[in-house]
């Protein structure tokens, strides 16, 4: 006979043990969400060398990331998205390897390109990537602000991949 409180039992510590052994984190703010896979605490510096990939209108081809990951010298690789999404991008980019961690910053409105966390990722970051999306919300939560300088700080210097993104 089926024993429906073991099967939920089993589901749970199923569950459980998958969450407890991941290498990710998520914590939701009220300006944006972040998500990291990886040495979350740990920020490191390696030797980068600079590229711009520029892709659109289709998947994410992981060569693409895989091409980043070697430019960034395996250092930590920022993803940035405006408005909803979920983790996809940081588990799946940190699944790949070659990375210290990958963190992706959600931005939910223009107060988060003043936060400091995003600011300290993206100026520390070996690998930058702005995953696509609703275009006017990435310049309207840019344009004139702290994030902007951080990415101007950088963008010569590391691997940037830029999905659907047209400045």
């Amino acid at each position: 006979m089926f024993n429906v409180k073991v099967f939920f039992f089993c589901l749970i510590y199923i569950h459980l043990i998958f969450c407890l052994s991941s290498d990710c984190i998520s914590n939701v703010y009220v300006n944006y969400d972040y998500y990291c896979c990886g040495n979350c605490e740990n920020d490191v510096s390696t030797p980068t060398t600079f590229g711009i990939n520029l892709v659109g209108g289709g998947d994410v081809p992981d060569e693409a990331f895989n091409w980043m990951i070697n430019l960034s010298g395996g250092g930590d690789f920022v993803a940035i998205k405006s408005g909803s999404g979920d983790e996809y991008y940081a588990e799946h980019i940190y699944g790949l390897g070659g990375t210290n961690k990958v963190e992706l910053f959600i931005l939910n409105n223009l107060e988060a390109s003043f936060e400091l966390k995003v600011l300290e990722s993206v100026k520390n970051a070996e690998s930058l990537f702005f995953t696509g999306g609703d275009q006017w919300r990435y310049y309207s939560y840019f344009k004139g602000t702290p994030l902007q300088e951080a990415f101007l700080s950088v963008y010569d210097k590391i691997p940037v991949y830029i999905l659907f993104l047209i400045i």
